[in-house]
Protein backbone atom coordinates (compact mmCIF):
# COMPACT_ATOMS: atom_id res chain seq x y z
CA UNK A 1 0.00 0.00 0.00
CA UNK A 2 1.44 3.28 -0.97
CA UNK A 3 0.37 5.48 2.30
CA UNK A 4 0.53 2.68 5.09
CA UNK A 5 2.70 3.41 7.40
CA UNK A 6 2.93 0.34 10.11
CA UNK A 7 6.31 -0.77 8.53
CA UNK A 8 7.57 2.62 10.06
CA UNK A 9 5.95 2.61 12.94
CA UNK A 10 7.29 -1.21 13.85
CA UNK A 11 10.82 -0.36 12.22
CA UNK A 12 10.85 2.69 14.85
CA UNK A 13 9.58 0.90 17.95
CA UNK A 14 12.30 -2.10 16.95
CA UNK A 15 14.81 0.26 17.22
CA UNK A 16 14.28 0.89 21.28
CA UNK A 17 15.74 -1.94 22.07
CA UNK A 18 18.50 -2.54 24.72
CA UNK A 19 22.21 -2.88 23.60
CA UNK A 20 22.82 -5.86 25.51
CA UNK A 21 19.81 -7.54 25.72
CA UNK A 22 18.71 -7.20 22.01
CA UNK A 23 15.43 -7.15 23.48
CA UNK A 24 12.58 -4.23 23.84
CA UNK A 25 13.69 -1.95 26.24
CA UNK A 26 10.84 -1.31 28.84
CA UNK A 27 13.04 2.03 30.12
CA UNK A 28 12.76 3.44 26.28
CA UNK A 29 9.14 2.31 25.84
CA UNK A 30 8.11 4.17 29.43
CA UNK A 31 10.76 7.28 28.55
CA UNK A 32 9.17 7.81 24.88
CA UNK A 33 5.61 6.56 25.55
CA UNK A 34 4.49 7.31 29.05
CA UNK A 35 6.50 9.73 30.23
CA UNK A 36 4.65 12.32 28.17
CA UNK A 37 1.81 11.57 29.76
CA UNK A 38 3.22 12.82 32.96
CA UNK A 39 3.96 16.31 31.50
CA UNK A 40 -0.05 16.21 30.61
CA UNK A 41 -1.10 15.69 33.68
CA UNK A 42 -1.05 18.87 34.84
CA UNK A 43 -2.72 20.49 31.93
CA UNK A 44 -5.23 17.90 32.45
CA UNK A 45 -5.52 18.50 36.39
CA UNK A 46 -5.66 22.39 35.79
CA UNK A 47 -7.96 21.61 32.80
CA UNK A 48 -5.23 24.10 30.63
CA UNK A 49 -6.52 25.43 27.38
CA UNK A 50 -4.23 26.52 24.76
CA UNK A 51 -5.24 29.69 22.53
CA UNK A 52 -6.37 29.05 18.69
CA UNK A 53 -2.82 31.06 18.15
CA UNK A 54 -0.97 28.37 19.83
CA UNK A 55 -2.41 25.76 17.32
CA UNK A 56 -1.96 27.92 14.47
CA UNK A 57 1.96 28.63 15.07
CA UNK A 58 1.92 24.78 15.90
CA UNK A 59 0.87 23.73 12.51
CA UNK A 60 3.83 26.03 11.41
CA UNK A 61 6.34 24.30 13.63
CA UNK A 62 5.38 20.82 12.34
CA UNK A 63 5.32 21.47 9.03
CA UNK A 64 8.73 22.87 9.19
CA UNK A 65 10.09 19.95 11.17
CA UNK A 66 8.73 17.87 8.34
CA UNK A 67 10.95 19.70 6.03
CA UNK A 68 13.96 19.67 8.31
CA UNK A 69 13.86 16.03 8.66
CA UNK A 70 13.32 14.95 5.34
CA UNK A 71 16.12 17.16 4.21
CA UNK A 72 17.76 14.87 7.03
CA UNK A 73 16.75 11.77 5.53
CA UNK A 74 18.21 12.89 2.27
CA UNK A 75 21.43 13.54 4.38
CA UNK A 76 22.05 10.62 5.75
CA UNK A 77 20.87 8.94 2.34
CA UNK A 78 24.37 10.33 0.60
CA UNK A 79 25.79 8.84 3.49
CA UNK A 80 24.34 5.27 2.88
CA UNK A 81 25.05 5.18 -0.77
CA UNK A 82 29.38 6.76 0.18
CA UNK A 83 31.64 3.68 -1.42
CA UNK A 84 34.35 3.18 1.02
CA UNK A 85 37.99 2.70 -0.54
CA UNK A 86 39.17 -0.36 1.61
CA UNK A 87 36.68 -3.29 2.19
CA UNK A 88 38.73 -5.37 4.36
CA UNK A 89 37.31 -7.50 6.61
CA UNK A 90 37.69 -4.79 9.28
CA UNK A 91 36.16 -2.02 7.57
CA UNK A 92 33.37 -4.70 6.76
CA UNK A 93 32.76 -4.74 10.10
CA UNK A 94 32.96 -1.09 10.75
CA UNK A 95 30.86 -0.75 7.52
CA UNK A 96 28.17 -3.18 8.70
CA UNK A 97 27.52 -0.94 12.06
CA UNK A 98 27.31 2.21 10.63
CA UNK A 99 24.42 0.62 8.16
CA UNK A 100 22.66 -0.26 10.87
CA UNK A 101 22.84 2.74 12.59
CA UNK A 102 22.13 4.77 9.62
CA UNK A 103 19.18 2.79 9.11
CA UNK A 104 17.97 3.35 12.79
CA UNK A 105 18.60 6.90 12.15
CA UNK A 106 16.40 6.73 8.89
CA UNK A 107 13.50 4.82 11.08
CA UNK A 108 13.83 7.67 14.07
CA UNK A 109 13.56 10.35 11.63
CA UNK A 110 10.71 8.59 9.48
CA UNK A 111 8.53 8.38 12.56
CA UNK A 112 8.88 11.77 13.64
CA UNK A 113 7.92 12.61 10.42
CA UNK A 114 4.77 10.77 11.09
CA UNK A 115 4.53 12.31 14.42
CA UNK A 116 4.73 15.55 12.87
CA UNK A 117 2.46 15.17 10.17
CA UNK A 118 -0.17 13.53 12.55
CA UNK A 119 0.26 16.77 15.15
CA UNK A 120 -0.12 18.94 11.95
CA UNK A 121 -3.39 17.73 10.90
CA UNK A 122 -4.85 17.48 14.36
CA UNK A 123 -3.69 21.32 14.94
CA UNK A 124 -5.11 21.84 11.50
CA UNK A 125 -8.70 20.50 12.48
CA UNK A 126 -8.70 22.09 15.78
CA UNK A 127 -7.82 25.56 14.34
CA UNK A 128 -10.18 24.80 12.13
CA UNK A 129 -12.96 24.14 14.31
CA UNK A 130 -12.42 26.96 16.97
CA UNK A 131 -12.03 29.51 13.46
CA UNK A 132 -16.11 28.06 13.11
CA UNK A 133 -16.97 28.16 16.28
CA UNK A 134 -15.52 30.88 18.29
CA UNK A 135 -16.62 29.34 21.61
CA UNK A 136 -14.85 25.97 20.96
CA UNK A 137 -11.73 25.62 23.01
CA UNK A 138 -11.28 21.94 24.45
CA UNK A 139 -8.98 21.03 27.42
CA UNK A 140 -8.67 17.82 25.93
CA UNK A 141 -7.02 19.00 22.43
CA UNK A 142 -4.79 20.90 24.76
CA UNK A 143 -3.34 17.90 26.70
CA UNK A 144 -3.44 15.98 22.89
CA UNK A 145 -1.07 18.70 21.53
CA UNK A 146 0.82 18.96 24.86
CA UNK A 147 1.34 15.24 24.54
CA UNK A 148 2.56 15.27 20.80
CA UNK A 149 5.59 18.08 22.06
CA UNK A 150 6.43 15.75 24.79
CA UNK A 151 6.86 13.16 22.54
CA UNK A 152 8.20 14.90 19.66
CA UNK A 153 10.77 16.85 21.83
CA UNK A 154 12.50 13.74 23.70
CA UNK A 155 12.61 11.12 20.04
CA UNK A 156 14.25 14.43 18.57
CA UNK A 157 16.87 13.92 21.37
CA UNK A 158 17.31 10.54 20.41
CA UNK A 159 17.68 11.32 16.60
CA UNK A 160 20.37 13.92 17.55
CA UNK A 161 21.61 11.66 19.63
CA UNK A 162 21.83 8.61 17.22
CA UNK A 163 23.05 11.59 14.33
CA UNK A 164 25.44 12.67 16.10
CA UNK A 165 27.52 9.43 16.60
CA UNK A 166 26.45 8.72 12.96
CA UNK A 167 28.44 11.60 11.74
CA UNK A 168 30.76 11.58 13.90
CA UNK A 169 31.99 8.11 13.24
CA UNK A 170 32.08 9.10 9.44
CA UNK A 171 34.18 12.17 10.10
CA UNK A 172 36.57 9.94 11.79
CA UNK A 173 36.66 7.54 9.06
CA UNK A 174 37.13 9.85 6.15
Amino acid sequence: MKIGVLGVLKNHFNTLYNDNTKKISVLDVFLFYIAPVLVVYPSYKYKLILSKDFYNLSITFFGIFIALLLNIEVAIFAIFTRKWKNNSDENGEKFSERNKLISEVDSNISYLVLVCFFALFFCLAVFGVSSIKDSYNSWYASCVLIYFYGHFGLTLLMIIKRSHALFQREYRES
